[in-house]
């Protein structure tokens, strides 16, 4: 019973401990993927629309062309001074091939399997937030972290989408704070958590406690009550003894007034008995068989003597069945010593 309590009780701490860390890993984790959703949506919101409001002023449909006409750089040029923090710059046509871009050499490049560009050219606005490692990042893998947003551009007099323009924005500042302030977060929330659970453990401890005192109390309550029992069977058979003495002796008495009022009632006229047929044996002149008969009156007489005599050395009672449910006393029995014993 101990050891299942003790077995419970850990099992609750190693619970609890386990409860809490998820918890407090959740909550750092649930932190970071928010405010990386924050920094998303503020990019998809005010570098999108910066990007077209930039697009309508400063290109032309023309500028998406392949292959890249003169006029193209200048006019990128001065679109890509309007992108404050923006350190690449990627245009792509209707094809997905890179018409212009700040880095020459990536200049008629196409990367089909990148599904961005491909959701942008839908006329989607995407943004992604990322340590610059796929295929197309060629000349961006020196930056820890970026921002990027695909952005379908739509010209007044066209229709459709005539090609995407993809921004970057080092943002290996704002993920290091991110990263910052979810640690932060785990050691605040890993110092409440260590809080509520030494309070938890404090209070499941005194539970359990009290809890083993209560049954410690009810074992030996048991103890005691099982005891109390023992007790009380061993008095009520002493009880029971006591009464089957007091009816024996009871008995005996009964018994014993019925054997005196016997020996005086019956050996005082046996010794008359005996006295005539003595004197009836001298006399001369009797007849052998009169003299064997008084012989055999005499034994028999003798035989009654002798039972009321041995009616005074009765020390039980000891009854034997007669005529259907009426006894009577069992002489051999109740006067024998060594049946007595038995």
């Amino acid at each position: 019973m101990k050891s299942y309590h003790a077995s419970r009780f850990q099992g609750f701490l190693l619970a609890s401990a386990i409860l809490i860390g998820s918890v407090v890993a959740a909550s750092g984790v649930l932190a970071g993927r928010f405010f990386e959703a924050q920094v998303l949506a503020q990019e998809e919101s005010h570098t999108a629309q910066l990007v077209r409001s930039q697009a309508r002023q400063h290109l032309e449909a023309g500028a998406f062309a392949w292959p890249p006409l003169p006029e193209r750089p200048p006019s990128f040029r001065t679109f890509l001074e309007g992108l404050p923090g923006v350190f690449r710059i990627k245009v792509f046509d209707g094809d997905g091939r890179i018409v212009w871009s700040d880095e020459s050499r990536l200049i008629g490049r196409t990367f089909p399997d990148s599904a961005y560009v491909a959701t942008a050219l839908r006329g989607h606005v995407v943004t992604v937030l990322e340590s610059p490692q796929r295929p197309e990042h060629l000349y961006e893998r020196a930056k820890k972290h970026v921002a990027q947003a695909y952005v379908p551009i739509t010209l007044p007099g066209r229709s459709g989408v005539i090609g995407v323009i993809e921004t970057y924005k080092d943002v290996t500042d704002v993920v290091a704070g991110i990263h910052q302030a979810r640690r932060r977060i785990w050691v605040v929330a890993g110092g409440l958590g260590a809080l509520l659970y030494l309070a938890l453990a404090g209070v499941v401890w005194r539970a359990w406690l009290n809890e083993r005192r209560v049954i410690d109390r009810l074992a030996e309550s048991h103890a005691a009550l099982t005891a109390k029992a023992a007790e009380i069977e061993r008095a009520n058979r002493a009880l029971h003894d006591a009464q089957a003495q007091l009816v024996e002796k009871e008995r005996m008495a009964a018994v014993g007034e019925i054997v005196v009022s016997l020996h005086h009632a019956i050996l005082n006229p046996l010794t008359g008995v005996l006295g005539a047929l003595e004197v009836l044996k001298r006399e001369s002149g009797i007849r052998t068989a009169t003299r064997t008969a008084l012989a055999e009156a005499e034994h028999e007489v003798r035989k009654v003597e002798q039972l009321v005599r041995r009616l005074t050395t009765m020390r039980r009672v000891a009854g034997t069945s007669y005529v259907g449910d009426t006894s009577m006393l069992d002489v051999e029995r109740s006067c024998d010593p060594d049946r007595f014993a038995g």
